[in-house]
């Protein structure tokens, strides 16, 4: 995204920045001095030119004062008082205007710019000089109305830079031929786990199953636990073109109504999707483990698997609030009962590791989530907090502990190179502040370290204001 920029010369006043930095939107930003400094000795890629959605208007859309007003009049129009230029507002407060030539706008707008208040466009910035008090742009197109579920979505897919378009023909050809099936050289360097019993838990609508897990009880009382995760990199070669468009992409983006997938769906919900009753390829990860909790033993292996279950969160839940599946869900190769006693065995298990995590300090602090009810035009009937279920959490926790054993692994084995993402210590300054308005209203809490921070909310009585309290301590929290 653009930065502001900072204007030189003796004649320029310091309150031309300030509404500059206003009409931004720039966000309220923590001084802070940085821990390291440096300088840019090359730019090795540069990043594509930022599309932003937003609105025309003919004129400047301010707050400054009349002499600026003045001058932007004098600057919009020509000798002939015809405008030059369109003021494009973008979404995203935190952009400034952009100029926009005339030529750029719809034949009619200057005549009948009023009809276009309501329409949505993408505008791209192209320069912006020294002299000018806002940056020079280019209007793409026109998107549509504002409040249409299609063009919103399309424009709040441009604001953050998702690619839409349609997988090339060059990843196309990277795809294997259909029908497939895993190689016999491939199953015999891998730890056969077809007849486990392990099957996944999702969102019922859920299309791209990456993740599974299984439960196997030892002849020493021990927990044989797995998780086991689509092993993708075995379709993808390294630098093809299929590699490079998922690195472009970086992530699949999930709205309400649809996902934007960063891999062809034949991978995504297919190849790649650990469905019930099919062979798949992955990474599993095990521990061996008591019935309180304690891993005695950790191991990672290249594996096959067949999914008995397809289970969703709800199914889950139903088991642990029931003790049975409902008589709908289809099981393969395995009993409805084993199935039924590995998901006790897991939430069993993931109580007691959430419990231990809290203990060595743990803070959670996760931002409500609202779920939206829909009709078959994907327009919103209804809104509601998102609750999490039991079985949520026993998902939670065991991705959690594969995430840490995995990073573990790396840093053992590769102390120098490893890269493992840490969270960042909060914002000293708006903690503080944040305690000592919670102190005002009655709440005392303790900041002094994480635990005593989780300790103090957890001990706050109403359910509901200890939602609000996370929610209002999200903001002191540097992003993960």
């Amino acid at each position: 995204m653009p930065q502001q920029k900072l204007e030189g010369g003796k004649d320029k006043k310091r309150n031309k920045r300030s509404d500059d930095i206003e009409e931004a939107g720039d966000a309220d930003v923590e001084d802070i001095k940085p821990k390291y400094c440096g300088r840019v000795v090359s730019i090795v890629e540069r990043s594509l030119v930022q599309t932003f959605s937003g609105t025309l208007t003919l004129q400047r859309p301010s707050g400054s004062t009349k002499k600026n007003e003045r001058r932007s009049r004098l600057d919009d129009d020509d000798v002939k008082g015809q405008p030059r230029i369109v003021w494009f507002k973008p979404t995203d407060k935190r952009v400034p205007l952009i100029a926009i030539p005339i030529d750029q706008a719809p034949e009619d707008f200057v005549d009948s710019h009023q009809s276009y208040s309501r329409k949505l466009f993408l505008a791209t910035i192209k320069r912006w000089p020294l002299s000018s008090l806002h940056p020079f742009g280019h209007l793409e197109r026109e998107l549509g109305d504002i409040g249409n579920i299609e063009i919103e979505t399309e424009a709040l897919l441009a604001d953050n830079n998702v690619t839409t378009t349609t997988f090339g023909e060059k990843v196309e050809k990277c795809l294997p031929e259909l029908p497939w099936a895993i190689p016999e050289k491939e199953l015999c360097r891998r730890r056969d786990l077809r007849q486990s019993c392990t099957f996944t838990i999702d969102p019922a609508t859920a299309k791209d199953l990456d993740d599974a897990v299984s439960c196997i009880r030892l002849e020493d009382g021990t927990f044989e636990i797995g998780v086991h995760i689509a092993d993708v990199s075995h379709f993808i070669k390294v630098g093809s073109a299929l590699d490079r468009e998922a690195k472009s992409r970086a992530t699949t983006v999930y709205l309400v109504q649809k996902a934007i997938p960063m891999l062809p769906t034949l991978l995504s919900e297919d190849l790649c999707s650990l469905r019930a009753n099919v062979d798949r390829l992955t990474f599993s990860i095990f521990w061996k483990m008591t019935e309180d909790g304690q891993i005695l033993d950790t191991s990672f292996t290249k594996s096959v698997i067949r999914s008995c279950a397809q289970l969703s969160y709800d199914d889950a839940q139903r088991v642990i609030t029931t003790g049975a599946l409902d008589p709908k869900v289809e099981v393969y190769g395995h009993s409805r009962t084993m199935v039924e006693e590995n998901i006790k065995t897991f939430f069993k298990l993931s109580l007691i590791l959430r419990l231990k995590r809290f203990d060595n300090g743990a803070l959670s602090i996760n931002s409500i989530k609202l779920a939206f009810e829909t009709d078959g035009m994907d327009l919103p009937l209804d809104v509601s907090v998102y609750e999490l279920k039991e079985s949520n959490r026993l998902i939670e926790e065991f991705m959690l502990l594969a995430n840490m054993s995995v990073a573990k692994q790396i840093y053992d084995y590769f102390p120098e190179q490893a890269l493992l993402r840490r969270q960042e210590e909060p914002l000293e300054k708006r903690t503080a502040e944040f305690i000592e308005h919670m102190n005002k209203i009655g709440l005392e809490l303790d900041a002094s370290s994480s635990g005593a921070l989780q300790t103090s909310m957890d001990a706050i009585q109403d359910p509901d204001v200890r939602k609000v309290v996370r929610l209002l301590l999200v903001k002191p929290m540097h992003r993960a």
